[in-house]
């Protein structure tokens, strides 16, 4: 395993500095506007390079449920969808295209559905039937662009995506060889980047772009389903891991709804955005931000452990209202 890590960490290092270099070489750089926080072009394919140590991974790190391998293969194809959105600004219904085509490959060629949505005291298993298909294009649909949304500040879509990470762990309580050695190859990579992102000991600085947002959500995504399928963590468990994300995404379109503002426009509406303007630290807001993703996944754990399945997922709903409610009374 020290191996595995060393390997990782190396590879990784390499190919984050060179790409940065590549990025410059062919500028590949994300330029400052009136939204955007940054004052300088920034390099921003931390993303497709995070793929590419993803799918030199699986090449020596072998995995008895292949499905890893897959999902690990598969993730470089959402990447580009967000690399080519970064390089063009695609409009919204050929980004649909882009983001749907690796979800749906995955899901009808490998079968990786949601059949139900667990079992519940009184009311019993709640199966999908032939509503499968369609609720897991739009739970992967809906994550993906979550984990996106949560990308505006150094380090806030990779933290987000990280916490999230420990908190489906921490929730499901189960961690194997094969589960370990995948938390492996999608968390090093990911916290090397964040040594560029924040400029630490003067490492060049690059940023995810939508090639990474997007594909750490699609990572999340086929991770929960793989959890689900084949590990059987209850999916409202999963969904408490991820609760922080999903609250976030549905609280901004909502509330650009409500307000009649296009809700495919991007914005300064987002959580990161006002903690950033209120506390002028990227610091501060990332480790606010960890502290309530950490809050909302352990109240999941509570409700679900110590009292049920239905009182947890009523209570998940009842979150989120609660959540939206704060939300709404936040203005920047």
């Amino acid at each position: 395993m020290i191996s595995y890590i060393t390997v990782l960490t190396i590879l990784s290092i390499f190919i984050l500095y060179f790409s940065n270099i590549f990025a410059k070489k062919f500028r590949l750089l994300d330029i400052p506007n009136k939204r955007k926080i940054h004052k300088k072009a920034v390099p921003n394919i931390g993303g497709l390079s995070i793929s590419l140590i993803f799918i030199l991974a699986t090449y020596f790190i072998n995995f008895q449920n292949n499905y890893f391998n897959i999902i690990l293969s598969f993730s470089l194809l959402i990447s580009l969808a967000g690399f080519i959105d970064d390089r063009y600004n695609l409009n919204v219904g050929t980004k649909l295209i882009w983001q749907l085509l690796p979800i749906c490959l995955l899901i009808f060629k490998f079968d990786l559905i949601v059949l139900d949505i667990g079992n519940y005291q009184i009311i019993g298993k709640i199966n999908l039937g032939s509503f499968s298909y369609i609720f897991t294009i739009l739970c992967a649909f809906l994550l993906i662009n979550a984990t996106n949304y949560m990308d505006g500040i150094d380090g806030s879509a990779s933290i987000a995506f990280l916490t999230s990470i420990l908190n489906i762990i921490f929730l499901s309580n189960f961690l194997n060889e094969e589960l370990f050695k995948f938390y492996l190859i999608i968390c090093i990579p990911l916290i090397l980047f964040l040594l560029f992102n924040f400029n630490f000991l003067k490492l060049p600085k690059i940023f995810l772009g939508d090639s990474g947002s997007l594909l750490l959500g699609f990572i999340l995504s086929f991770l929960m389903i793989i959890l689900y399928k084949y590990y059987s963590i209850h999916p409202i468990l999963l969904a408490w891991g991820v609760a922080f994300i999903v609250f976030e995404f549905l609280s901004v379109n909502i509330l650009r709804a409500y307000s009649n503002k296009n809700i495919f426009k991007p914005g300064q509406d987002h959580i990161h955005h006002y903690l950033f303007f209120k506390t002028n630290s990227v610091f501060q807001s990332n480790m606010i931000m960890i502290a309530i993703n950490i809050l909302i996944s352990t109240i999941g754990f509570l409700s679900f452990n110590y009292i049920n399945e239905l009182f947890s997922l009523i209570f998940y709903i009842f979150i989120f209202l609660f959540y939206l409610f704060l939300r709404k009374r936040l203005t920047i």
